[in-house]
């Protein structure tokens, strides 16, 4: 009997433990999100053709705001683009490449 208690509360306790990460991290993710300029107010795009030898980071690199952070641009161009989190781009890909604009800067 004082086994299956013990086991009924650690259960409950792994339960709510999972519960609290899950909500933490949505809020994270919903305010990471917020704060990317690059998908702010749906700002201007750019499109352009990958090269041989390009990654999302030296496309992102090349393309990002002066003092931006590259990683935000990275996020930006795998959600307009509808890309997955391992995506393989490859040449010729017409990609959209979001812009900051003076109304949506984070600096």
């Amino acid at each position: 009997m004082a086994k299956k208690l013990i086991y009924s509360d650690f259960l409950t306790k792994i339960s709510v433990v999972a519960v609290m990460l899950f909500f933490i991290w949505s809020v994270y993710d919903s305010v990471s999100a917020n704060s990317n300029a690059y998908l702010a107010n749906n700002g201007p795009c750019s499109i352009i053709s990958v090269n041989q030898g390009d990654t999302l980071w030296s496309i992102a690199a090349k393309n990002s705001a002066e003092k931006a952070d590259v990683r935000l641009l990275i996020v930006a161009i795998k959600q307009i683009n509808n890309l997955s989190e391992d995506v393989t781009i490859y040449p010729g890909q017409q990609l959209k490449i979001p812009q900051i604009t003076a109304g949506n800067r984070t600096e």
